[in-house]
């Protein structure tokens, strides 16, 4: 997995690293629109609706986008698409699994990355330094926003998203913008209004772990799903806490119907947190390994990208892409 190191302001560090990434950009862009097929147009329409939308409410992020745009080459017409692909999508993302321990560092937060296989081999580390906010180490898509993949922030702020299968509302706020936001928090309670900013337009659930350890779980869905939008409930301590992709706490106005194998994932993490990993090495070695938490099979809809294990205590941010030949730790 690469690490790419950048520095300045949104839209000049976008730009490096799109160029950075350019050829996989490219490349994630056909698949996308060979996946969209003859609905290219409708969907592309939905990405635009987010890209007006985040030059109002969020222009760093639309910086972050045309910077990319300028770096990779494309047409920012064709960024749009690659940066709002997951809102634009007809059915959502199929995976993700998280687990909360503790350990003699301070609260670990464990997480592997799920998402379709043409993004396998693509995911890289990004360091990223903007005046006047906190330094973050993110793992990270291409032609995507960073941090959506999980990040840890210089106010020892982690931070990891998993997919829930509540779709849907085209006009509802970008999850993925919101979590660019929380990204740069500067405690708890920030990240905690930024990713309940609402209407959503998609279903997530969010692991917010600060250094103290005191992490809160939020789930997130469209007003289609449920009339309050989202809930927070404290978590992690000395009992370890898990999640996979489908609504364990929020109120919906109907049951979801969460992927096949989310509750099979879930009841693994639950064995596993009876005697949960005692350090990060561990807890990476299970992520990694474990073939029920690691998605092989891309007919599923999704595989595993890759593991990563932060601890917000030490600032440590260590990331594995799968099939990788070791990890890579950065210190905030």
């Amino acid at each position: 997995m690469r690490l790419i190191e950048v520095s300045g302001t949104f839209e000049s560090c976008g730009e490096a690293a799109g160029e950075s990434t350019r050829d996989d950009i490219r490349a994630v862009l056909a698949a996308l629109e060979a996946e969209a097929g003859d609905r290219y147009a409708e969907r592309h329409a939905v990405a635009r609706r987010h890209f007006a939308a985040a030059e109002r409410g969020c222009p760093e992020a639309a910086a972050w986008i045309r910077g990319l745009a300028r770096g990779s080459g494309l047409a920012l017409f064709n960024a749009i698409f690659t940066a709002f692909c997951e809102e634009a999508a007809e059915t959502p993302a199929k995976g993700c699994s998280t687990l909360v321990v503790p350990s003699k560092d301070g609260t670990l937060l464990g997480h592997n990355e799920d998402y379709p296989a043409f993004n396998l081999g693509r995911m890289f580390l990004l360091r990223l330094d903007v005046p006047g906010r906190p330094r973050t180490v993110s793992l990270n898509y291409p032609g995507q926003l960073p941090g959506i993949a999980g990040s840890l922030n210089g106010h020892g702020l982690a931070l990891t998203c998993n997919a829930l299968p509540c779709w849907g509302d085209s006009g509802g706020v970008s999850n993925n913008v919101n979590h660019f936001k929380a990204m740069f928090a500067k405690d708890i309670g920030e990240a905690v209004r930024a990713l309940t900013s609402g209407p959503f337009a998609l279903g997530h659930h969010y692991t917010v772990v600060p250094a103290s350890g005191a992490a809160v779980s939020i789930e997130t869905a469209p007003r289609r799903y449920s009339d309050s939008g989202w809930t927070v409930l404290p978590v992690g301590g000395r009992k370890p806490f898990f999640h996979t992709n489908h609504v364990l706490r929020l109120k919906l106005k109907e049951a979801d119907a969460p992927y096949p194998d989310s509750r099979v994932r879930l009841e693994r993490l639950k064995r596993a947190s009876k005697k949960p990993p005692k350090d990060a090495d561990a807890l990476m070695a299970m992520l990694s390994t474990d073939r029920t938490l690691c998605k092989t099979d891309a007919a599923a809809g999704s595989v595993t990208l890759a593991s990563l294990v932060v601890c917000p205590a030490k600032r440590s941010f260590t990331a594995k892409g799968r099939g990788g030949a070791g990890a890579i730790t950065r210190m905030i």
